[in-house]
């Protein structure tokens, strides 16, 4: 075989490529994602009579929203987790066709101000 012909046959290196990004929900796009959710799954709260968000602490692990079911009832507390939260930004990205690499890890982070999506995976090319 001649130099050339080894060459193409040759395994290529391989480069690694570092892919992180983040996408930041406001507290007014984090309750359209949790009321989104909420709604695909057949529950109350998205058509609940003024639901509020709360992100309380000063590192927050939970969000809460305060609704009531009916105008004149009492307000009723909802407390999602940071799995459900994930699950709601998510499900409002592929409701938006916002672009989520599927291999990608997936991380929320919690602040007063809403929440952020961290996506991050290695790609090989």
């Amino acid at each position: 075989m001649s130099d050339a012909v080894q060459q193409r046959l040759a395994p290529k290196a391989r480069l690694r490529i570092e892919d992180r990004r983040q996408l930041g929900f406001p507290n007014d796009a984090l309750l359209d994602a949790l009321l989104a959710l909420d709604h695909q799954r057949h529950g109350w709260l998205w058509r609940a009579a003024n639901p509020t968000i709360h992100v309380e602490g000063g590192e927050p692990t939970s969000v809460s929203v305060e609704a009531r079911r009916l105008p004149d009832a009492e307000p009723e507390r909802i407390v999602f987790d940071l799995k459900h939260i994930a699950a709601a930004m998510i499900h409002y990205c592929w409701l938006e066709h916002i672009p989520i690499p599927r291999n990608a890890r997936k991380e929320v982070k919690l602040s007063p101000e809403g929440a952020v999506l961290l996506l991050s995976q290695t790609i090989s090319v």
